[in-house]
């Protein structure tokens, strides 16, 4: 290939590899070259050989895969296609990505030739993906939202006038718009976890103190975190006012944090345990609030979280590491504890 096709080949970042009739690889860039050194490969070596019958031959959790692109590829270069583009994973012993294989083909003096580009596409694949849970949350929570405000309403009316009762149910209401507010910000920056607690259980309303207790020093959370430990909360507390220690007229809820020493490692830990309420046993069927509570929270700060169902009521700890949790640029850890 001329020099000056293989300089404007070497200018893409995207991997390129220009097959022959055949499927021989006649010409590969630069960013192919340094995709197979970083795979453990010699890129150079792969001019000359035979690409189709390597997609062929491919075993492992991908081969078909890799059978389907060959066929893409063929039917590309025989003239069938006039483009093939074909999305894959692509599985290493620490993480998984995703790719983009788009197929051309194009003459010169009479041969025919096919341009093979890979594009990795991996942030793209998790950012869609990102975006149907948030979407799934959106709903959800839309769900959990209404049935907040009916749980709400039918607690007030036992005993309240119907003044009373309206002026009640707006301050309520008042409160379940501020803290969806906090949620829907796109942007958190050092988010108090005291705030976070009360944003996500201001429904509660004059609850928070006499029946929800708050204990733990001072701590600013990084946003991934309040994202994740802001999702469990709501979570927790919807159930709570559903089925738990907040669905009778005498039950509470106790959260504390606290940050351990663990050898030469510091965790974050928090609780959410409940007691006072009806007794309580594992759901039959985990629905989407139970994926929130038991599996997004952890994956949020690569902790581990623990989901029990005593009798006396519901009892929920996360762990993880405090770099995962705290923030480091504007942290506060000191100060005296407090209890509300």
């Amino acid at each position: 290939m001329a020099a000056f096709a293989q300089s404007v080949l070497d200018a893409l970042t995207t991997t390129v590899a220009v097959l022959d009739q055949k499927g021989i690889i006649v010409a590969v860039n630069e960013a192919w070259q340094a995709f197979a050194r970083c795979e453990g490969g010699h890129a150079k070596s792969y001019v000359g050989t035979n690409y189709l019958d390597t997609c062929e031959c491919a075993a492992g959790p991908d081969a078909d895969m890799a059978v389907e692109a060959a066929t893409g590829i063929r039917a590309v270069i025989a003239g069938e296609l006039s483009e093939f583009c074909f999305e894959y994973p692509c599985h290493s012993p620490n993480e998984r990505r995703w790719f983009m294989l788009r197929v051309t083909r194009f003459d010169d003096k009479g041969e025919t030739y096919a341009v093979v580009a890979h594009e990795n596409i991996t942030e793209r694949k998790e950012a869609v993906e990102r975006l149907h849970f948030l979407l799934g949350e959106v709903n959800h929570r839309a769900k959990n939202l209404l049935a907040v405000v009916q749980a709400v309403a039918r607690q007030m009316a036992r005993d309240a006038t119907s003044q009373e009762f309206a002026r009640q149910l707006d301050q309520r209401l008042q409160s379940l718009s501020a803290s969806q507010n906090l949620i829907i910000r796109g942007d958190w920056q050092c988010v108090a976890l005291r705030d976070l607690i009360h944003s996500q259980l201001g429904h509660l309303g004059d609850a928070i103190g006499t029946r929800v207790h708050i204990e733990g020093k001072p701590l600013m959370l990084r946003p991934a975190a309040a994202q994740g430990i802001g999702l469990a909360l709501h979570e927790l507390a919807t159930n709570a006012m559903k089925y738990g220690s907040l669905s009778n007229d005498t039950g509470e809820v106790l959260i504390a944090w606290s940050i351990l020493s663990c050898g030469a490692a510091r965790r974050f830990r928090i609780n959410w345990t409940e007691c006072g309420g009806p007794p309580v046993k594992r759901p039959k069927v985990c629905g989407f609030g139970q994926t929130v509570i038991e599996c997004m929270a952890g994956q949020f700060v690569r902790g581990e979280v623990k989901l029990c169902y005593p009798a006396s009521g519901v009892r929920w700890v996360l762990e993880a590491p405090e770099q995962e949790v705290v923030s480091q640029l504007c942290s506060s850890t000191g100060g005296a504890k407090f209890r509300s």
